[in-house]
Formats: structure tokens, sequence, C-alpha cells
């Protein structure tokens, strides 16, 4: 509705598109860069502090990871 109200017409979906378009880039441009998220090393101490939730647990980073980037990958073959 803002953006409607200073004369552009973007649906939700349209919006949506664009993050999409939008992050993909951002994706592509960080793997030419030579990022890789399945290299990524967390501190130590993220796994030894206690949160709400108990201690983190190494496993379950990889997991999240592995599914950041198949999502990632899916993303990427949509766009």
């Amino acid at each position: 509705m803002a953006l409607n109200a200073v004369g552009y017409s973007y649906t939700e979906n349209d919006l949506m598109e664009i993050a999409r378009k939008i992050y993909a880039t951002k994706l592509r441009i960080k793997e030419k860069l030579g990022f890789d998220p399945r290299h990524v090393q967390l501190p130590k101490r993220f796994f030894e502090a206690e949160s709400i939730h108990g201690v983190l647990d190494q496993a379950v980073v990889d997991r999240m990871i592995q599914k950041y980037v198949e999502k990632c990958g899916e993303l990427l073959e949509k766009a």
C-alpha cells in the first residue's frame, strides 16, 4: 500500500519475486568470490555457552548448514 501511494503498483507476489532475484544474485556473487557455507567454522565458544535451550550441538548446526545449502541451491535453480 505504501508503494501504491507513491505511484508503484506492485503486488505482494511481484515483491516476493524481486526479493528472490536479489537474493539469488547475492548468492551467485558470494559463490564467485569463493564463499562456501559448508566451510564455515563457528567459534568453539558457540558450543560451550549455555542458552535457554541448552548447549548448541555441532550436529544440529551441521544439519542447519546443510539445509541452508539445499535451500540456496533450490533458489538458484528457480532464478
